[in-house]
């Protein structure tokens, strides 16, 4: 409940945030950054740095199924599946394959990977409401660059949103030098 102004549990929705040192209330708009992450209640300093590298604040919150990392992948399939380390990799080489799209990414993977139906391979979350959770294609990226000279070294991490149409001008979301 910290960005949406939810309280989940019912009553003050600041409590947990009023015991912090120093105390803050719940933002209840979007986050600037990603580090915002952690004034969240549930998180804790190991969560955040396990999935810091596979998530973002920018976006509309779906998973872009034609780029997302193996461990993302791996985090779509079902419980059930063995070796999903594994299963991720065949999915990430088959989904080069064209004509694939997020609304028939579900079904023609489950049947590129010998599965009688998606719900066998994918998780079911996945599987009631695909259009919630995955797309085909991404307007933000983000780049980290590294640059060194002599013993100086100056890292940059920047998101960029290109538009949904291609001749749209490049905006910087995000740039931060450290």
């Amino acid at each position: 409940d910290y960005e949406s102004g939810d309280p989940r549990r019912g009553g003050d929705e600041n409590r947990f945030y009023y015991k912090n040192n120093p105390p803050y209330q719940a933002k209840n708009r979007k986050f600037d950054s990603l580090s915002e992450l952690l004034m969240i209640e549930e998180m804790r300093d190991d969560i955040f740095k396990a999935i810091s590298s596979y998530i973002t604040i920018f976006g509309d919150s779906k998973i872009n199924v034609k780029a997302a990392s193996k461990e993302v992948i791996s985090a779509l399939l079902s419980e059930e599946v063995q070796d999903r380390e594994k299963k991720a990799e065949e999915i990430i080489t088959k989904r080069t394959e064209t004509g694939l799209t997020a609304k028939n990414f579900l079904t023609n993977i489950s049947k590129s990977l010998n599965y009688a139906k998606p719900e066998e391979l994918f998780i079911k979350e996945l599987i009631k409401d695909q259009s919630k959770y995955i797309s085909d294609q991404s307007t933000k990226f983000t780049v980290k660059a590294t640059g060194t000279s002599g013993k100086i070294s100056r890292t940059i991490i920047a998101v960029f949103d290109r538009g949904k149409d291609m001749n749209s001008e490049v905006i910087t979301l995000y740039r931060r030098i450290f």
